[in-house]
């Protein structure tokens, strides 16, 4: 039986063939690739609870009281079904939809009340649907360079109105011809001119020469339009029975309140840089709050030497009472004065400034280095703790043991939006103080700290900041601060691990891993 097995088990001698000397990818880079990727996705959606026995499945909707709107995704979608998943536990739409593939064809939707909020966003018009265009003549002018035609936000009332903001429909309302040059205008426009014959040219049988091509070669065969694109769109309406009052503003106080954003979305819809003098973009964004509904679309034109222009229409809906506000607004002026009312006169100082263009990048290799450096374990964490002395100054700040601290930057951290830092810094007079840096800041100065958020709205303080601000840039800088302690709360350090709305269980988590023994000696250097 023993020989029987050693024969079964014997292998034979095979001769393999000797790898190329050529270096490929390697496997284990491709599936930690893909296990990053898999990942990121996972990461977009929101925590599953484990339902219980009885209970029976419920759709995506936010459980609210009676007074809270009713919030959920439209059942019955006007193109297809939207797949964006809902946050079972505030009702925020995740955008961009885990199921989406390249390109990204989301089409995320949301109702409250008797409204619902339709988008989509898909790539540039390709080659095909150009030529559709060209064919259906609806344009007698050369198009944008990169038209995102089927791109839209369109708001629905349950009886039937509706409002939507497109690009082909603003581009119908254009003027017919634009009064502002550039150095070259001449030139620009009859190289437009060429394009456009050529167009003809190939459509009626290339070189032939039984053709009179006599009609081809006019100058004046392109009919004059605004080149610089310049809409006055303020929203395709159709069907709309709710009154819309013209007369009133709308109302600031109601969209600076902390209320929740369960939908947000922004896309381009045109875009164009007039041959390298400037740029032409039209754009949207839109937000969804429990009581009320803003949209954004905006013109922006900048003719580089000539003029700045931004023309805007704001749609505001309370969804309480069913009011609708519709805005328009139009600022311009002049290039030169724009510039006048700057720091700078050179706009492109800071483009060529090699310390201002590396900023970011040296800020947060260095905030990520001051951060890990802090870290361990949380075995070798356990054994270290705070010194008498760094317990002693915190006390200035009526933070009385470690809990307390621990509460204090956490909860800063927990409430901020958007990416950033939060520092515990010694200033130049000896004492602490907590800093909350947005972005790339950096604690070492005012100027660079980027302590203004914006993200909550403007209000007095925020006005108050840019003064001390603006006074304190024209002084020499004289607030240094010795950074002790910091808490990174960037999304990248807690989504692929704990997901989208992990950010508490990270920080929790965290604590548990600063090493004293480091804080203490930052403490002590010059």
């Amino acid at each position: 039986m023993s020989d029987q097995n050693q024969k079964n088990t014997s292998r034979p001698n095979t001769v393999f063939a000797i790898p190329s000397s050529r270096q490929g990818i390697n496997a284990v880079h491709v599936n930690a690739a893909r296990e990053m990727v898999r990942l990121h996705t996972a990461g977009r959606n929101p925590p599953s609870r484990q339902p219980q026995p009885q209970q029976q499945p419920q759709p995506p909707s936010l459980s609210t009281s009676s007074t809270f709107p009713k919030v959920s995704i439209p059942l019955h979608h006007d193109e297809t079904e939207c797949k964006n998943p809902q946050c079972m536990h505030c009702g925020q739409i995740i955008i961009p939809s885990p199921q989406s593939s390249f390109p990204i064809q989301d089409k995320p939707s949301i109702s409250v009340n008797d409204w619902s909020v339709y988008t989509a966003k898909r790539p540039i018009l390709n080659s095909v649907e150009l030529d559709g265009l060209a064919e259906s003549k609806r344009f007698e002018f050369p198009l944008p360079e990169m038209i995102f035609g089927n791109n839209f936000v369109r708001v629905v009332h349950k009886d039937g109105g509706m409002i939507e903001f497109n690009a082909l429909n603003a581009l119908d309302s254009l003027d017919c011809e634009s009064q502002l040059k550039v150095s070259y205008h001449e030139e620009w426009l009859k190289s437009r001119k060429s394009k456009e014959r050529q167009k003809r040219v190939d459509s009626n049988g290339g070189t032939s020469k039984s053709r009179d091509l006599s009609e081809f070669m006019n100058d004046d065969d392109l009919k004059p339009y605004d080149w610089t694109y310049s809409t006055n769109y303020r929203g395709s309406v159709s069907k709309f029975d709710t009154p819309k009052s013209a007369d009133k503003e709308i109302p600031i106080e109601k969209l600076t309140r902390p209320d929740p954003i369960l939908f947000f979305d922004e896309s381009i819809l045109f875009e164009d840089e007039l041959a390298d003098n400037g740029i032409s973009l039209l754009s949207y964004k839109i937000r969804v709050m429990p009581t009320c509904l803003l949209l954004l679309c905006r013109f922006f034109l900048r003719i580089d030497n000539v003029i700045f222009r931004i023309r805007d229409t704001r749609l505001f809906i309370d969804f309480e009472t069913n009011e609708l506000i519709r805005e328009y607004k139009v600022q311009e002026d002049s290039y030169n004065n724009v510039l006048t009312k700057t720091h700078s006169k050179d706009p492109k100082k800071l483009l060529r400034d090699p310390n201002w263009h590396v900023f970011h990048y040296a800020s947060m290799a260095h905030n990520n280095h001051f951060f890990f450096e802090q870290l361990t374990n949380a075995e070798d964490a356990a054994l270290t703790k705070p010194s008498r002395f760094l317990m002693e100054k915190l006390m200035h700040q009526d933070v009385l043991d470690v809990h307390q601290l621990r509460e204090k930057m956490l909860n800063l951290a927990e409430n901020s939006y958007g990416q950033g830092w939060i520092f515990l810094v010694e200033t130049s007079d000896k004492k602490l103080k907590f800093l909350n840096c947005m972005n790339d800041g950096t604690p070492y100065t005012y100027l660079k700290s980027h302590l203004l958020d914006l993200n909550g709205g403007i209000n007095e303080s925020n006005y108050q900041f840019l003064e001390t601000m603006k006074q304190k840039a024209l002084n020499d800088e004289k607030d240094y601060n010795l950074p002790i302690l910091a808490i990174n709360y960037w999304d990248y350090m807690y989504i692929n691990d704990y997901g989208v709305t992990g950010k508490s269980e990270y920080l929790s988590k965290l604590w548990d891993h600063i090493n004293w023994n480091v804080v203490n000696k930052r403490l002590f250097q010059l």
